[in-house]
């Protein structure tokens, strides 16, 4: 409705400047003679310039096959010139402010992950462009992030710093190798949301049917990426995973035992993940009374075996007997885009490429090594923002 609320009103607009109002002036205004130097000098440039265009549009008018053919040159030229030109939707600007993100091998505890960002903090604060350093570890709401954290980097005004934040971002990404045992990714693209989840440059997701082969094709892509030196900082946090213990009832076992599903549910629940049966009460004060297993027991998927379930006759049986457990990899969450199970890669662009660059080489590598059924997402194209906006 509003667009046509806006197209209406254009073509009413031009509508009125065309027709009405050239026949208003013409009835109404009054032209008065120039008695200033410069108004006269003025319209005699106007008249000048009134019959070069005369002149020029009689030629025009008598060479009309020739005017034709050189626009149609024209614009041929520039789809050629345009196909050939390097294209980003926005270039990258010294904001003085940059978002920088951790991560840790999955498994790894908060502590282990605050000493490895303890040594950056101690990295940036040293460098002499760099004002202040803000960190959050552990996620944004969401548990089991531990080895994850995130901080943001201000840099000193731009008269304060010889260096631009190109510059600097690449002295501290060398710097920051040195660091072992976790992941650094440092975006000089904070504060805009163009280009897809994490304002990186360039930000993919491979879709298929299989995780596994998901994975493959993107240490696949990871290695053509590289080698072709064109965008650095690539990841994903949907390839690596955590080891689990997963315990699948046997129906036939558990039935002839006499042992009800919902009930090995609870056993299992109880010892592995805890429950609150009760409260405990000490003057104005509740405590909850929290049961569980102690973390050395419910580490390997053989300490099951030390369980008991009872049956529907009062008997303990034990829990081996009428489940499967197994140790097993899985991902900490599984990402689906348009209904379908992907991988999520985002990475930046070196200093010196554009974003249309990349992206066209993601997509040539690509073509070559997906298989069937499995192809490549980007998370927002610069054409869609442009409609968007």
């Amino acid at each position: 409705e509003f667009a046509i609320t806006i197209s209406v009103a254009t073509a009413l607009s031009s509508l009125e400047a065309l027709t009405l109002a050239p026949m208003r002036c013409a009835n109404m205004l009054n032209l008065g003679q120039r008695i200033t130097s410069f108004g006269r000098g003025f319209e005699r440039f106007m008249d000048r310039l009134r019959v070069v265009y005369s002149d020029s549009l009689k030629w025009a008018l008598n060479h009309r096959w020739k005017v034709v053919c050189a626009s149609l040159m024209t614009i041929l030229l520039s789809f050629y010139l345009f196909r050939n030109l390097e294209t980003e939707f926005v270039p990258a600007q010294d904001r003085g402010a940059v978002m920088v993100s951790f991560k840790a091998p999955d498994g790894k505890s908060m502590k282990y992950t605050d000493e490895k960002i303890s040594q950056f903090e101690k990295l940036v604060l040293d460098h002499p462009a760099v004002d202040r350093f803000y960190v959050s570890i552990g996620g944004f709401g969401q548990g089991g992030q531990g080895n994850r954290g995130n901080g943001i980097l201000i840099l000193k005004e731009r008269n304060q710093r010889t260096q631009s934040q190109a510059q600097i971002l690449e002295e501290l990404r060398n710097q920051s190798k040195q660091i072992e045992g976790i992941k650094i990714f440092l975006r000089d693209r904070f504060g805009s949301n163009l280009g897809g989840r994490r304002g990186n440059g360039v930000e993919f997701t491979i879709s298929g049917p299989d995780p596994v082969t998901q994975i493959q094709l993107f240490e696949k892509m990871k290695s053509e990426l590289e080698s072709v030196e064109l965008v650095r900082d690539i990841r994903s946090d949907d390839v690596a995973g955590l080891p689990e213990i997963q315990i699948i009832p046997s129906r036939e076992k558990a039935l002839r035992s006499g042992v009800e599903i919902a009930e090995i549910a609870r056993v299992i629940n109880t010892n592995f993940s805890g429950v609150v049966p009760a409260y405990y009460t000490d003057g104005s004060r509740r405590f909850q009374i929290f049961v569980q297993l102690q973390e050395k027991d419910r580490q390997k998927s053989d300490q099951i075996k030390n369980l008991f379930v009872r049956n529907n006759r009062g008997e303990l049986v034990a829990l081996s007997q009428v489940v499967d457990a197994k140790a097993h990899i899985s991902p900490q969450y599984v990402y689906r885009e348009n209904r379908v199970r992907g991988i999520r890669v985002d990475s930046s662009v070196n200093l010196g490429v554009k974003d249309g660059t990349a992206i066209e080489a993601i997509k040539k590598i690509a073509d070559r090594i997906l298989p069937k059924d499995y192809y490549i997402q980007f998370s927002e194209t610069p054409q869609e923002k442009f409609w968007e906006m």
